[in-house]
């Protein structure tokens, strides 16, 4: 009698970011595209249903199928709506247009489709997120292995990715504590009152029961969020990643992690226009090189265990050396256009 060996979930990257603008989809087709050139299958999925953009990213102006078709018949097997790119074993689902089946997904619909994401014959699963902290998006972004914000440097961005993050804490002991009417109030207070921190839940939940205290403050201690801070024009704009870091570690006990920074280059627009990502229009740009350290820097980190302290000093330790090098190709391209 055979055994049945049960597939290998793939790993799944969810590149969030609660404002829109910011380079979601710039970092997810360029990490994607790191992973793929590393010998990995890929596949990416663009969730991004208000404003889908990855399909033009790709080079593909007009997905033959995609998300549209897959709802017209949900009971269909995700993977062969699938579409090959230009990247050997990078694999994309696109939303071209708006796709109302996704507006406001049921329950049970979430679940099957979440599970479906699970199944997927690759290695590993990108899921480009619409810009805000929907329920639905916060949803997809808590339930991956690899939760990745993208944020520039600017106050509007961080203020509504310290909410996102608070929505992501929110959501995830909300699942945890459905069942136990008596605690969700004292999640809803938390939620409600901007100034409300975590530490004020653990010590409510104390007085009435220690060990549920002890099971929040080890959630926040277990998750996990990277934070990508991109279209950085200046070395003190890296600066500003501190902060957001500070008040997420006051305010709800959760270390941020940075892989890495990523500078403005008007290069990327221009590859944009061309229809293909940087990573693989100019493979030796510094944006490039950066997007694969980071890439190596989230695996190594799973594999390593690293602490925040560490992978941020890795990633501020190549800060200046990238800001010199961005400067010298934006001059050279300058020479070369004059």
């Amino acid at each position: 009698m055979s055994i049945k060996v049960k597939k290998k979930a793939p790993l799944i990257f969810a590149i969030g970011g609660a404002k829109g603008g910011v380079g979601k989809s710039l970092v997810c087709s360029n990490l994607s595209i790191q992973f793929a050139q590393e010998g990995m299958k890929v596949a990416v999925l663009d969730l991004d249903f208000g404003a889908a953009n990855l399909h033009t990213i790709f080079g593909l102006s007009k997905p033959k199928q995609g998300w549209a078709e897959y709802f017209e018949d949900p009971s269909q097997n995700l993977k062969t709506f699938l579409t090959p790119t230009k990247q050997k074993d990078l694999y994309l689902l696109p939303a071209s247009g708006f796709v109302a089946e996704m507006a406001d997904l049921e329950y049970s619909e979430k679940v099957d489709l979440i599970s479906k994401i699970k199944d997927l014959p690759v290695d590993i699963v990108f899921l480009d997120l619409g810009a805000g902290s929907s329920k639905d998006m916060v949803d997809f972004f808590t339930i991956a292995d690899y939760k990745i914000l993208v944020s520039t440097s600017e106050p509007t961005a961080l203020m509504n990715n310290f909410e996102f993050v608070k929505n992501v804490l929110y959501r995830s002991l909300k699942r945890i504590y459905r069942h136990q009417p008596k605690l969700l109030p004292l999640l809803n207070e938390f939620k409600k009152h901007s100034g409300a921190t975590i530490q004020k839940l653990i010590d409510s939940l104390a007085e009435n029961d220690e060990w549920q205290s002890e099971h929040v403050q080890a959630l926040c201690n277990e998750l996990s969020i990277y934070i990508v801070f991109n279209q950085i024009r200046k070395i003190e704009e890296a600066e500003t990643a501190l902060r957001l870091k500070k008040v997420c570690q006051k305010q709800l006990n959760i270390e941020l992690q940075y892989p890495g920074f990523v500078f403005y280059n008007e290069a990327v627009a221009a590859c944009v226009q061309k229809m293909l990502p940087i990573s693989l229009v100019l493979p030796q740009s510094i944006t490039s090189r950066i997007f694969r350290r980071i890439a190596h820097h989230l695996i190594e980190d799973s594999k390593l265990a690293k602490k925040d302290s560490q992978l941020l000093s890795i990633a501020w330790s190549h800060l200046d050396q990238d800001f010199k090098k961005n400067k010298a190709e934006a001059k050279k391209r300058l020479l070369l256009r004059d």
